[in-house]
């Protein structure tokens, strides 16, 4: 019999808890943009994306669009409801922040 140990895997938590929204111009709210060519977005492509690079936050906005960043940057708190567009095909239930508005999450992590 051969023994093996699997290290354990890292799953990123969603939802995730909100650090709320904030008005979005360029990168001023978190400092990095994933540019990847997102098909559809969600809470969990975005934290996935931003877990790769150990970010503590993550943040969506206009429906597709992913940052990153281990603090807030100079972020003005906005609205909530600047941050309600729909996910670029992604779930029912889900915004990705707005035209004008980024919502950040805190980036939580579990090992399974």
């Amino acid at each position: 019999m051969s023994i093996y140990e699997v290290p354990p895997t890292t799953a990123v938590i969603v939802p995730a808890p909100s650090k709320g929204c904030y008005y979005y111009k360029k990168d001023l709210v978190l400092d990095f943009k994933l540019k990847k060519n997102f098909a559809a977005m969600n809470q969990r492509m975005c934290a996935e994306g931003c877990l790769q690079w150990s970010y503590k936050y993550f943040g969506l906005a206009n429906g597709n669009e992913c940052h990153c960043g281990n603090r807030i940057l100079q972020g003005k708190a906005a609205p909530n409801r600047l941050c309600n567009a729909r996910c670029k095909k992604g779930m029912e239930n889900e915004t990705c922040g707005g035209a004008k508005a980024m919502e950040v999450f805190n980036l939580l992590t579990t090992h399974i």
